[in-house]
């Protein structure tokens, strides 16, 4: 799996670990569905391959096992630390600033085995992440109200096959590898792209309702916004 298809999913499989987290409430299975959907279930695939893929660009930097190794428990202490706080339970700025402090870490140990090129990167997950977790939080009711109905088209194989082949397409035009690119400009060009695959989706399989436009144009602008950029 190339570097921003992992990527694209990696936020939303940090909102699937903690969607799923033990307890319920009306909200959490209806937002838990959706979610699951979205993804097609491979919130905590895409987590784990996020890591191993930064583990490994560190690794193709010359440094060893050791370093995987804290980093991983780096990693497995974030999951468990932005389970502090609730999605859509606790309000959206205690959300955001819980998960600030526990990025702190895993950003400091992984910029420190990257190269100097691609330092940028742990930084631009936390604002990709923070960015998403806003987006969530602002289209909470559509996503409770609209986006159920459209959603369970990703339940048909034909859908997810489209989707998938999408980002394929989209990663062999911008010949996407698993290594970071050298800058934040290289890595959105990439990206972008991938995340359209999404919204497209909705589009040609969903009715086009007020609010499931502008879901869609609000998802966009939570992916391009860590880029400086704006969807038209």
């Amino acid at each position: 799996m190339k570097l921003f298809i992992v990527s694209l999913f990696f936020v939303i499989g940090l909102c699937h670990a903690e969607l799923y987290e033990e307890g319920s409430s009306p909200v959490r299975g209806a937002l838990k569905r959706v979610v699951r959907h979205a993804i097609g279930g491979m919130g905590g695939e895409f987590l784990t391959q996020t890591e191993l893929s930064i583990i490994s660009n560190c690794k193709a930097n010359g440094y060893g096992d050791e370093v995987g190794d804290r980093l991983q428990e780096s990693y497995d202490k974030l999951k468990v630390c932005i389970r502090k706080k609730t999605m859509f339970i606790d309000p959206k700025e205690d959300y955001i600033a819980n998960l600030e402090e526990c990025a702190q870490d895993p950003i400091k140990k992984t910029t420190a085995c990257l190269r100097e090129d691609q330092k940028y990167f742990p930084q631009f997950l936390l604002d990709l992440s923070k960015s998403v977790v806003i987006f969530m939080y602002d289209d909470f009711n559509i996503m409770r109200v609209d986006l159920p109905r459209c959603i369970i088209k990703f339940q048909e194989y034909r859908v997810q096959r489209k989707y998938l082949q999408c980002l394929m397409d989209t990663s062999q035009k911008t010949h996407d590898t698993m290594e970071i690119p050298s800058s934040k400009e290289s890595f959105c060009e990439k990206f972008i792209p991938a995340s359209r695959c999404f919204t497209e989706i909705i589009k040609d399989n969903c009715d086009q309702t007020p609010k499931l436009v502008q879901f869609r144009e609000d998802y966009m602008n939570s992916m391009m916004r860590p880029c400086g950029l704006k969807s038209a």
